[in-house]
Formats: structure tokens, C-alpha cells, sequence
């Protein structure tokens, strides 16, 4: 569902529905069965919701009504955050902080086989976003002092928008 806003609750390991006007989070299920699922992204062509087990390495699709993930496979290498590009009907995935920086990864939804596809030019990203409307992806790079992100969907390099930390 493309309007419902989802996240996870780690210290309950449950997916949760956000409320964009309160911010109260509502517990769906019982768990997800998967500890640690950092990234979230939703493919509305199948309305499948994948996250990403970082600890294992294990991309799941999680059922959006009873909130249970199922494993796909490993991606092998523990993504922070995923978006998915429905123009291309692609799911990508970043890598955070590496001796390489952050790197951006392609990932098979049937296999979660996963393909680097280029690096980001920043050292931290750990959340991705993908706007569909304008073909524009976000990151942002946590390390000091926090920085929102485009992705050029092409060369996948990052650009600096400006200051992502509260103020």
C-alpha cells in the first residue's frame, strides 16, 4: 500500500505503520520473525514490502497484513537501507561505512543476489528514498554532521543537498 508509511520497531522486532500527521507508530503482528531489519522499500507493482536483516545479511519480504517476513536469500554483505525504483523495477541497496565508503548495490527481489553498482562519494549512508515522480533517489550520509543526498540513478554518485541533522 503506497500510502501507508511503514518502519520497524527494534526493541520489538515488529513492523509498525507511522502516523505522517502524529508520528505514533502502531504494532502490525506479532513480529517479523527477523531481528535488526534496518531498510525498508515497497515495490507497488507487486505490493511486496522487502527489508533487509543487516545482522545476517538476509533480504525478506514482510507481509503488510500480518507483519511476518519471510527470508529470500542473503544479499551477503548487510544493507542499511534499500529503496525500490519503480520505473525500472529495481530494488537497491546501500552499503554504510566500508574501508570503500558507501557503496550503492543492486539486488535481486527472486534471489537477493546482490551487485555493486557504484560508489556513493560519501563515507556513512544508511537510508535510501526513492521518488518515483521525479526519478530521484535520497540518501543520507549519517557521519558528522549528517547530509541529505541525491543519487544520480545513472553514474549512482551522490550529491550534497545540504544538512539532514535537527537543529
Amino acid at each position: 500500500d503506497t500510502s501507508t508509511l511503514y518502519g520497524t520497531d527494534d526493541s520489538t522486532d515488529r513492523l509498525i505503520t507511522i502516523n505522517t500527521t502524529t508520528g505514533a507508530g502502531t504494532g502490525v503482528g506479532a513480529g517479523l520473525g527477523f531481528a535488526s531489519v534496518r531498510g525498508l522499500a515497497f515495490d507497488p507493482d507487486t505490493n511486496t514490502l522487502y527489508g533487509e536483516n543487516s545482522l545476517s545479511a538476509q533480504l525478506i519480504t514482510i507481509d503488510t497484513g500480518t507483519g511476518a517476513g519471510t527470508a529470500v536469500g542473503s544479499t551477503g554483505i548487510g544493507l542499511l537501507g534499500l529503496a525500490f525504483d519503480e520505473n525500472t523495477s529495481t530494488l537497491l541497496g546501500v552499503k554504510g561505512f566500508s574501508s570503500l565508503g558507501s557503496q550503492l548495490f543492486q539486488v535481486d527481489t527472486a534471489t537477493a543476489d546482490s551487485t555493486c553498482v557504484g560508489a556513493l562519494g560519501f563515507d556513512d549512508v544508511q537510508g535510501l528514498a526513492f521518488d518515483s515522480a521525479t526519478g530521484t533517489m535520497y540518501g543520507v550520509d549519517v557521519s558528522s554532521p549528517g547530509v541529505l543526498i541525491t543519487i544520480d540513478t545513472t553514474t549512482h554518485e551522490g550529491t550534497a543537498v545540504g544538512n539532514a541533522m535537527a537543529t
